[in-house]
């Protein structure tokens, strides 16, 4: 077993299951399941021929199954849809473009829609191409649905304006709009082999993440963002949000990588937990 990712998901048996980067019949990663007492079996061994690589972590399906994405392999080697059953058995239900919307790359837990649909976003990839990697366009990343029948539709790409390189997974509420966190904005760019500290563009806020709405016609709307006060790693609102829970009354909570009240002193990897609020939308005048 090497390097577990991904996090785990409770199965409709009681027992978890997970993915590691590696180790397996051909190092290519495998599938495991634990029970809660500890009794480890590994169920699946990738192979390269049919998808290998990161699993970027299964969710329950509402049928009883595990659904879960890699990082590489399937038809175009972007990484598949994969459903688990418990016993093993494992089903490719569509393969991802490697290039089109840079798949391949840092994907995160999907989710499953109220229509049955699962969603989820890409770090990287999409549209817009304007953060930059030594010399490589790698995109702002990508809001998109599979079905399982094998139809992959990207729904919308990150500007920057509205974020940029979304982590964690989705949430969708009631009102059927997902609501998720990306690690940067339109005012920071990406070099190697660290992040430039200096606004991409005069004037603008200088931000280290957003909190955004995205709706299933193709719309991402920014409605927060994390911004710091001074140049020198103050971030008193915290830096780098990690994903977002929901509670039953529309609250959300989560927890920065950096930042807090005390970065200034403490240095800028503090990090803080974090409670954000949708105002419900008025309905239009008639």
């Amino acid at each position: 077993m090497s390097q577990p990712i991904g996090g785990l998901a409770l199965g409709a048996d009681g027992n978890f299951y997970g993915g590691t980067r590696w180790g397996g019949t051909g190092n290519d990663g495998f599938i495991f399941r634990i029970s809660s007492d500890g009794v480890f079996t590994n169920l699946l061994s990738y192979d390269y021929r049919q998808f290998s690589h990161v699993l970027a972590g299964f969710v329950l399906g509402r049928d009883g199954d595990l659904y879960g994405t890699t990082s590489s392999g399937g038809k175009y080697d972007g990484g598949v849809l994969l459903r688990l059953e418990t016993n093993g058995t494992f089903t490719i239900l569509a393969s991802f473009p490697l290039r089109t919307n840079c798949f391949s790359v840092a994907r995160n837990k999907l989710v499953e829609g109220i229509d049955g649909d699962f969603y989820g976003t890409t770090e990287f990839g999409g549209e817009y191409d304007n953060r930059k990697v030594g010399n490589e366009n790698v995109g702002n990343g990508t809001f998109f649905k599979v079905t399982t029948n094998g139809i992959v539709k990207t729904l919308a790409s990150f500007n920057g304006w509205n974020g940029a390189h979304p982590i964690g997974a989705l949430v969708q509420t009631r009102d059927g709009n997902f609501y998720g966190t990306t690690l940067h904005d339109m005012a920071r760019v990406i070099v190697q082999p660290q992040f430039d500290m200096r606004p991409s563009i005069p004037d603008a806020d200088y931000t280290h993440g957003t909190i955004f709405k995205a709706t299933t016609n193709g719309n991402i709307t920014k409605l927060y963002s994390f911004t710091q006060s001074t140049y020198e790693y103050a971030m008193t609102n915290g830096s780098g949000p990690c994903g977002l829970l929901c509670d039953s009354q529309g609250t959300f909570y989560g927890t920065t990588s950096l930042g807090g009240e005390k970065a200034h002193m403490a240095g800028p990897a503090s990090g803080t937990v974090f409670m954000f609020h949708v105002e419900p939308e008025l309905p239009a005048r008639k």
